[in-house]
């Protein structure tokens, strides 16, 4: 079905009114985009969990923050252009491209021979997901009213429910019976069927006249955003800190920045306005949005890899023990969705989101290889309920305080600050790890054993279980303690969050009617 042209009534928020659908059809695409959602959040939780694994038969250990990091990166630059051409080309459009391009991207990662085509291939997948991820939002702010986001969106915690709870323990299974390679071959059914009920569900306003796209603003913020991870990545990489490469891509960075800005200024549709951030309703969301995704999908593959190597798990039991933290998440997202819903008051939700992340970050660090599965299971359910509790409610809050004409540039601005807290995030937790780990290998396994570590890029779980028993004990003791330090990186930062969160007004959220 094609989208059909805007009215110009109006609902209760100043937007056109939302189409009126029958029961039968709002079920389908309500189903249809919880679908593409899980399509999403599955994939970065069964990946998380497969990565060991997949480091092992690959090799290349020093990239295992690439593979997260290459989705990440392209998926940012995605986010905003994605927003931006649902405001001038139509939402069903944008969305149903980036589905198509996440499923290519899939299918590639799958037939990946080689760490560097597996990074590539999630570069192509993050395209996807970058378009797919934000144009769910944006669906949502133009279906429906106002009142009715918080109450809608709270629906969206089932997704949660079923991604969190069953993605790290299906990475596990898949990887640990099928394979790897399953944990992208997965996503090629459910993403037919989110085409499928798109294609014969979902009417959208359609977009009148010739769409103005903001060419210069899309390619500067992508070099910009590609400079900034591959500085903040060489940081931790690099033999020296401070180097001529560095020093480079700092400077392309902060220069990339400013042509940016320079042509947001000066395009007639920018892909991000500028002038939106002089509203402290919309600036200071953004910025717990990028704190929160820092936060978020980094500690959860460094937990993964502390679970299969400091713990000794294997994938399928790691992915168990993750169940707390992802059921803290579903938790603190339902809980949080019901009550803005109800009240119409999102600060406290992010108030309480950052605090319990920061004190959780702390608890994390205390974390050792012989740290009891109870002890951990706790501090992992403090952190899922605090990051559950900003899941859905920054955007709820700067879609409430946006004009119509910019839901979609907002919500992939938003959006976008969430996927490039996420990305820095991943790039600081392994520079991190990889300035930590040399000297506690050297601390915790002696000297002559160590020509039987395998190389130090193929160290995997099934690798671990290889070695001698006090070898592996070593091993363990030295990661862990490596990566309890990339647990507290995430301390500071949600002090930054709670600082932000502190300074919003108490509410600007319209309830939702009974």
């Amino acid at each position: 079905m094609t989208e059909r042209t805007a009215t110009k009534s109006s609902g209760d928020d100043g937007a056109p009114e939302p189409l009126p659908m029958p029961r039968r059809q709002t079920v389908l695409v309500l189903g249809g985009l919880m679908l593409a959602t899980l399509l999403a959040t599955l994939d970065t939780q069964i990946v998380a969990t497969a990565l060991p694994t997949i480091v092992g038969d690959l090799g290349g250990l020093d990239y295992i923050a690439w593979v997260g990091t290459a989705y990440l990166l392209t998926l940012s630059i995605a986010t905003p252009l994605g927003g931006k051409l649902g405001d001038l080309v139509g939402r069903k459009l944008v969305f149903l491209g980036a589905v198509l391009i996440f499923l290519a991207g899939s299918a590639l990662a799958g037939l990946a021979q080689t760490m560097t085509q597996l990074i590539v291939f999630r570069a192509v997948q993050g395209l996807g997901g970058g378009g797919l991820t934000v144009s769910v939002f944006a669906i949502i702010g133009e279906l429906f009213s106002r009142r009715d986001r918080a109450r809608y969106q709270a629906l969206f915690a089932i997704v949660f429910v079923i991604s969190s709870v069953s993605g790290p323990v299906l990475g596990g299974v898949l990887t640990q019976y099928l394979g790897w390679r399953y944990v992208f071959y997965v996503n090629l059914p459910l993403g037919a069927l989110v085409l499928l009920v798109t294609i014969t569900s979902l009417q959208l306003h359609r977009i009148p006249g010739r769409p103005n796209i903001d060419v210069a603003g899309a390619l500067l913020l992508g070099a910009a955003a590609t400079t900034l991870i591959l500085f903040t990545s060489r940081l931790g990489t690099s033999t020296r800190l401070v180097n001529v490469a560095t020093i480079g891509l700092g400077v392309a960075t902060v220069l990339l920045g400013a042509a940016w800005v320079v042509a947001e200024r000066r395009a007639a549709e920018p892909v991000i306005p500028l002038a939106l951030f002089r509203r402290r309703a919309v600036s200071l969301p953004t910025v717990i949005s990028f704190v929160a995704g820092f936060s978020s999908l980094g500690l959860i593959i460094y937990l993964a890899l502390f679970l299969q190597i400091a713990g000794r798990h294997s994938a399928t039991d790691a992915g168990l023990l993750l169940l707390p933290g992802t059921l803290g998440l579903v938790a603190g997202s339902v809980y949080a969705g019901k009550t803005v819903a109800r009240t119409g008051n999102y600060k406290p939700m992010l108030v309480a989101s950052m605090a319990l992340g920061a004190v959780a970050a702390v608890l994390l660090f205390t974390m050792h290889a012989g740290t009891s599965t109870v002890t951990s299971g706790a501090f992992l359910f403090l952190w899922g309920v605090g990051a559950g509790l900003s899941q859905q409610i920054v955007v709820i809050a700067v879609q409430d305080n946006v004009e119509p004409a910019d839901l979609g540039a907002t919500t992939g601005a938003v959006t976008f600050a969430r996927v490039m807290g996420s990305t820095l995030g991943i790039a600081v937790f392994g520079a991190v790890l990889n300035v930590r780990l040399p000297g506690e290998l050297s601390r915790h396994v002696p000297q002559a054993a160590r020509h039987q570590l395998p190389a130090s890029g193929s160290i995997s779980p099934a690798a671990l279980r290889q070695l001698p028993a006090a070898l592996q004990q070593g091993v363990a003791d030295a990661y862990g303690n490596a990566l309890s330090a990339v647990f507290l990186t995430a301390a500071p930062v949600l002090l930054l969050g709670l600082i932000a969160a502190l300074m919003l007004k108490r509410q600007s959220h319209a309830p939702s009617a009974r």
